[in-house]
């Protein structure tokens, strides 16, 4: 594939949903060099961002910025930038109260059989009880308060009963089958790519091997369904460098800059 084709993949992670999925009241803009989504009744940065800008030179970086504060207006918003135009952005952004809060770097593998021994079962999130294993280990990840643990309780009930989805969440569980962490995935509206949406790990057991083995459960699944590439927008220093040892490829570089 060529780069562009390569990142074009990596980046739809972050827009290639189920179009049934989506609520009619989600704003987008769509262009080649310009990508970027609205959700006028959920006003937060996580929900409102510009996941591809694509910047030729000063001018244009600026003339793209103002269409997407227009785009949002009041709304805040966040960015997803490429690294290497940051000559451009880095400056003029800072000057307007916005703050780099983490890097990514986008990864692709070209699928093949794996082959892999784990210590722990792994199992797709079917039934009411497993949803309810899956809240509880994220909960546990990512510390989320009781009021947040029945939204998300919801969301993944919602999700996981929609008769189109083409995601889902795989579980580990420990000898005494207790959850230990999880794995999300989506496949692309061409069924020629494996986005990864999300891992973790719960404390206790970090370092065991759990993460490598949710990894390979999701790759050797696309792999005998037919998908050709594995890829995700993965954090710089958590878990890109663990994809790379296990054969992704490094192709870009992302900022995400929000409102401080």
């Amino acid at each position: 594939m060529m780069l562009q084709e390569i990142n074009n993949r990596i980046e739809g992670v972050q827009w290639d949903y189920e179009p049934e999925y989506v609520p009619s009241y989600i704003e987008t803009i769509e262009e080649e060099e310009l990508n970027a989504t609205k959700n006028p009744l959920n006003q937060h940065e996580n929900s409102n961002k510009v996941v591809k800008m694509v910047i030729r030179s000063k001018q244009d970086w600026e003339e793209k910025f103002a269409k997407v504060e227009a785009f949002y207006g009041s709304i805040p918003f966040s960015l997803w930038l490429y690294q290497e135009s940051n000559n451009y952005f880095a400056p003029f952004l800072s000057e307007r109260g916005f703050k780099k809060t983490d890097e990514y770097e986008g990864l692709s593998y070209t699928l093949c059989p794996q082959s892999y021994h784990s210590n722990f079962q792994l199992k797709e999130v079917e039934t009411e009880e497993d949803i309810q294993h899956l809240v509880e280990v994220t909960s546990v990840i990512w510390g989320y308060k009781n009021d947040i643990k029945e939204k998300v309780l919801q969301e993944r009930k919602n999700y996981l009963s929609l008769p189109f989805r083409k995601g889902g969440y795989v579980l580990a569980y420990n000898n005494e089958g207790i959850p230990v962490g999880y794995g999300a995935y989506r496949v692309s509206s061409d069924l020629q790519s494996i986005y990864f949406t999300g891992s973790g790990v719960h404390p206790s057991y970090r370092k065991q091997g759990v993460y490598n083995s949710l990894v390979y459960y999701r790759l050797n699944k696309a792999f005998h369904a037919g998908v050709k590439y594995a890829t995700c927008q993965a954090r710089i220093g958590h878990s890109s460098p663990i994809l790379q040892k296990l054969g992704f490829k490094k192709y870009s570089h992302y900022e995400r800059w929000i409102k401080g």
